[in-house]
């Protein structure tokens, strides 16, 4: 929780709850009276599993009793914005708990680029873990998925909003240093130059079919520029961008294949999210409408339709 100074001398002082306008009253004495019976019974439990060493058969049921009981004492508490863990005020315990948002009706928005194409798949196979009631997905068609929420976490397909490769999106920052914040803070905090950083400010280059094992992690060296054929685009790299993946791996002091890859793969995501927010701040200041909370760019254009004078 985050209180500012001033907000604990405010919340002793204060005497009415602040979402009811009610005041704080001390609990009647048969209330006190079971609370206290409760968490002795709950004391006598625990200590009876310290010497047992084992779980009390009663302690489930205890431990509810003990719960209501705290509950029925209405008592102070500190409410505070679950979002941003922010102190609001002042409130009685029961107001606090009707206020509160439940932990699944708050998304928490996970942004894949292609998740639709590809990113989904890997997903498909852990979700069968999870209840139904904690899944919901909004299907293109029976292999393609464009959002789907598991449990708390929604993840969404940047693609859907913005429509090229993570190269092109990347290019179109022009690779100013104050559009990537994310990423060069990343990299500052681990010690890494700005001249180096600015080397990353790009999308990477990776030898896709190339790394088929996990022996190739142990290399020490990048392999030779025909290793970096993509049996996907039916391409190889340009001379350029193998110079480039040589320059990386030099300048960061790569000592193997693995290392490499990990940072081949901080960055992409970094990229994105960068990119992501770069595109939520334009959306915010043209409109006020932020694409987390739309699983495509129609649907956002829609509504930005009807906020445009």
């Amino acid at each position: 929780m985050i209180m500012a100074p001033g907000d604990l001398k405010a919340y002793n002082e204060v005497t009415e709850c602040w979402i009811c306008k009610g005041p704080f009253l001390k609990p009647a004495p048969e209330v006190i009276k079971k609370l206290e019976e409760a968490k002795h019974r709950l004391l006598e439990v625990k200590e009876w599993e310290t010497c047992m060493e084992k779980e009390h058969p009663e302690k489930k049921e205890v431990q509810k009793r003990y719960r209501e009981a705290l509950s029925a004492l209405n008592r102070k508490v500190k409410d505070h914005d679950h979002i941003n863990g922010k102190y609001r005020g002042p409130a009685h315990d029961s107001c606090n708990k009707k206020l509160r948002i439940g932990s699944f009706e708050t998304k928490v928005p996970l942004i894949c680029h292609n998740f639709r194409g590809y990113d989904s798949h890997p997903l498909m196979k852990v979700v069968s873990k999870f209840t139904a009631d904690k899944l919901n997905c909004i299907p293109e068609n029976i292999g393609k998925y464009k959002a789907m929420d598991v449990g708390q976490l929604r993840f969404l397909d940047s693609f859907q909003h913005m429509g090229m490769g993570l190269d092109k999106l990347v290019e179109c920052l022009g690779g100013k240093l104050e559009k990537f914040p994310l990423t060069v803070r990343y990299f500052t905090e681990k010690g890494y130059s700005i001249d180096k950083i600015k080397l990353l400010l790009r999308k990477g280059v990776f030898p896709y079919d190339w790394s088929n094992s996990w022996d190739k992690f142990d290399k020490t060296s990048l392999p030779p520029r025909k290793g970096f054929y993509s049996l996907l685009s039916q391409q190889n790299i340009s001379k350029e961008d193998y110079e480039h993946a040589q320059k990386v791996w030099q300048e960061f002091e790569m000592k193997n294949f693995g290392e490499y890859h990990d940072l081949y793969l901080e960055t992409d995501v970094l990229l994105l999210a960068d990119v992501f927010m770069n595109y939520t701040i334009m959306c915010l200041n043209d409109d006020g409408l932020d694409p987390s909370h739309y699983v495509s760019a129609p649907g956002m254009f829609n509504d930005s339709l009807y906020k445009s004078k």
